[in-house]
């Protein structure tokens, strides 16, 4: 076996993951390695998969590299909702509303 051999596999994506909160508790919730992409993070929140996400991070251990992404994953709901006409969940919209600081059109509000 050569020296320089990894102990794991060099895994080249961009892995996110959800910080949910709970009453009494915040977790990272298990992810298959499969859904821990951006599209599938984004659908979840969307679609009220989680109970009160608070921070998302993307890694890419690959690349040396990890950052919080929960800004940016916010305008991309929102945008994402507009542009297809489409309301947003309750906890999506109280989530886009936490991080962004601001309210989300009436349009895409959830019950609207």
């Amino acid at each position: 076996m050569p020296q320089n051999a990894p102990l794991a596999p060099v895994v080249d994506f961009d892995t996110y993951l959800v910080l949910d909160e709970f009453q009494k508790c915040r977790v990272y919730p298990e992810a298959d390695e499969a859904d821990a992409n951006r599209g599938k993070v984004i659908e979840d929140i969307s679609t009220g998969q989680y109970n009160r996400p608070v921070r998302i991070v993307s890694f890419n251990t690959a690349e040396g590299w990890s950052r919080d992404v929960t800004e940016e994953i916010a305008h991309e709901i929102i945008d994402r909702a507009l542009r297809a006409g489409e309301q947003l969940t309750r906890a999506a919209q109280e989530f886009v509303e936490r991080m962004l600081d601001e309210d989300v059109p009436v349009g895409v509000a959830a019950g609207h």
